[in-house]
């Protein structure tokens, strides 16, 4: 069963007139050096598919939130970080904004 864009991208059916919003216009783009974020949901076997590439990569996340992410979770740190992690999860507490995380899947 195709999903929604997928039955809206068909031929000879009901919800063709979507098709106008779902592609991709082209429009002039102008280059700028300044950072932005871009939010991405991936549901389903797209998930477990893509998610380890796109963990792998890397991921920019609030530092507080990590830190409370990570503090149940001491039996999950690697052997690098080791008895620092109460260290890493203080210091990520006491900072503002985001911290890039890379996820390493063994």
């Amino acid at each position: 069963m195709p999903g929604l864009v997928g039955i809206c991208m068909g031929r000879d059916n009901p919800y063709k007139g979507f098709r106008s919003d779902i592609v991709s216009q082209s429009r002039e783009v102008q280059k700028s050096s300044t950072p932005v974020s871009l939010f991405i949901k991936i549901f389903s076997m797209l998930a477990v598919d893509s998610g380890p590439d796109i963990l792998a990569r890397g991921i920019g996340v609030e530092a507080a939130d990590l830190a409370e992410f990570l503090e149940d979770k001491d039996s999950l740190f690697v052997s690098e970080i080791g008895d620092y992690s109460d260290d890493l999860k203080n210091a990520l507490s006491k900072k503002s904004g985001k911290v890039f995380v890379t996820v390493q899947f063994e």
